[in-house]
């Protein structure tokens, strides 16, 4: 779930849908990530699909506890992707359903509802006068539904962090630029990133890494963008 769903909370409860209560331990939060652990019987795992799969205008559904009303549910579609890779999606989320799941068309979990984006817009009436006289009040409207989501890959990656090390932030210490234009031209290649600082003590400046290099993978992951990178 997200973590804001938890945070500041001394008991941690959760209800399935066919509204059987469990309590729940909290194993750990993980950036926008909380892992909750419950003990119970007949459980079926969600299956994962990958938002990679998906494409501006794709289909999606928003699965939430909307105005505490469990298993509410909200169809949108996808705007687009952010840089950090955040989806942003035209899905009417409401109070409740941060944490809640979003899937695809085949009922994948691609995503979990991180927030929703909205402008309070207001509509000043006058007062009326006469047979029909009221005072002047203001009107909240609607606005655009628009909502962000972090894909599933993201959730997964932070959960394993907390369930394999109690949810410690990854760190390397660098700072990082696309190679783009005149970097390019000068070292050659668009592939990986480039690093232009260094955080002293770092993880990064004690195995060697320094200002100038390259970064072309982590691990087995090819790395073509910061955004990349980061994720």
């Amino acid at each position: 779930t997200s973590a804001r769903v938890v945070e500041n909370a001394d008991e941690h409860w959760v209800e399935t849908f066919d509204e059987r209560i469990f309590p729940a331990s909290l194993l750990g939060i993980s950036g926008d990530i909380a892992v909750l652990q419950i003990d119970a019987a007949g459980l079926r795992p969600a299956v994962f699909g990958d938002a990679a799969d998906l494409d501006v205008g794709s289909f999606v559904a928003a699965i939430g506890n909307s105005y505490g009303f469990s298993g509410g549910l909200a169809w949108g579609e996808v705007n687009g992707f952010r840089p950090d890779g955040t989806i942003q999606l035209s899905v009417g989320v409401s109070a409740g359903s941060s944490g809640g799941a979003i899937v695809d068309t085949r009922g994948r979990v691609v995503g979990l509802i991180k927030a929703k984006i909205s402008e309070a817009y207001y509509l000043d009436v006058p007062g009326g006068t006469g047979k029909s006289s009221y005072s002047p009040r203001r009107l909240e409207l609607p606005t655009s539904a628009v909502s962000l989501a972090l894909p599933i890959g993201t959730v997964l990656r932070l959960a394993r962090n907390v369930t394999e090390t109690g949810g410690a932030p990854a760190y390397v210490g660098v700072y990082v630029e696309d190679l783009t234009g005149w970097q390019a031209e000068h070292y050659k290649t668009k592939q990986g990133v480039l690093v232009i600082g260094v955080v002293g003590g770092s993880p990064a400046e004690r195995y060697g890494i320094a200002t100038g290099d390259i970064i072309r993978t982590v691990g087995s992951e090819t790395v073509e963008s910061v955004r990349r990178f980061r994720q």
